[in-house]
């Protein structure tokens, strides 16, 4: 199950979709918390890919474009200098 972050709908669906589960406890495990509304999300690290960030979570497979999140916390976490630099 993949599913796209679009909005602050979707950030709010998830983030009570999340909150409402246990989450994963994994050596790769990261939050990501987004600046708009400062909801954070919390899973495992599966890639960063074209400037996203795949996490693992209890609901799915969650796509969060990395201009959304204001703190990734965790050892995955990308600086936003190599992201640009990622997805250039």
């Amino acid at each position: 199950m993949s599913i796209k972050l679009k909005g602050l709908v979707g950030l709010i669906a998830m983030s009570v979709l999340t909150a409402m589960q246990p989450s994963i406890a994994s050596a790769d495990e990261i939050s990501v918390t987004f600046e708009l509304n400062g909801l954070t999300l919390t899973g495992e690290f599966v890639a960063f890919e074209d400037n996203t960030y795949i996490i693992e979570t209890t609901v799915g497979t969650v796509n969060v474009a990395a201009d959304l999140v204001s703190v990734c916390e965790g050892p995955d976490c990308i600086d936003s200098a190599a992201s640009a630099e990622l997805s250039n």
